[in-house]
């Protein structure tokens, strides 16, 4: 007896949602999320929240999983400082003190 094929009834779904709403592959920038970030404070914010998090995974963690964290947080970084949130540096400096 064949094993059943694990993708069948995942691409079934992937098109049938392609079918129901096509609109979902409009990738301008306020289509993407069910609601836009309105402005860059918000993105700054949701990076403050999250590069502590991915200090804690490195702090906590080693082997590749130590290297992909320190990898994400210096992209978040780098992304925070283009958002120009002043917001989010103080709530990413604090919750990292």
């Amino acid at each position: 007896m064949a094993a059943a094929d694990p993708w069948g009834p995942s691409l079934i779904l992937v098109l049938r949602g392609l079918a129901n709403d096509p609109s979902i592959l409009n990738f301008e920038i306020s289509r993407r999320f069910a609601f836009s970030l309105d402005h860059a404070n918000t993105a700054g914010y949701l990076f403050a929240m999250s590069i502590p998090l991915c200090v804690a995974v490195a702090m906590a963690k080693s082997g590749w999983w130590r290297g992909l964290s320190w990898l994400s947080c210096g992209s978040q970084l780098f992304a925070l400082i283009l958002t120009f949130a002043r917001g989010g540096w103080l709530g990413a400096a604090a919750a990292l003190f």
